[in-house]
């Protein structure tokens, strides 16, 4: 996928188990940048963005700042075990068109 900087994106996670949408104990999203720079939230903390859409069903709003591969990683833990992570291709307005 490919989106430009100054975007954004609704990136959305479902944790299964045993073919059921179900929570894990706790869900952790990370964002890493493509200049290398990390941050994680953990979903219920006071300063979390992760939202909970429904059982199993997570969200976090992604603002894309600057240009290169973004990657975004959920985590759970606990009575769920899974991890997803998921890439986008962000492009500078200079970079098309």
């Amino acid at each position: 996928m490919s989106v430009d900087v100054g975007d954004a994106q609704r990136c959305t996670v479902t944790f299964v188990s045993n073919n059921t949408a179900s929570d894990p104990t706790t869900v952790t999203a990370m964002l890493r940048r493509p200049n290398g720079y990390e941050t994680s939230d953990v979903y219920g903390t006071t300063t979390s963005v992760v939202v909970k859409d429904g059982t199993g069903v997570y969200h976090l709003d992604v603002v894309y700042d600057q240009p290169g591969t973004w990657a975004v990683r959920w985590k759970g833990i606990g009575a769920v075990v899974a991890a997803v992570e998921t890439t986008v291709d962000v492009r500078s307005s200079f970079d098309h068109p």
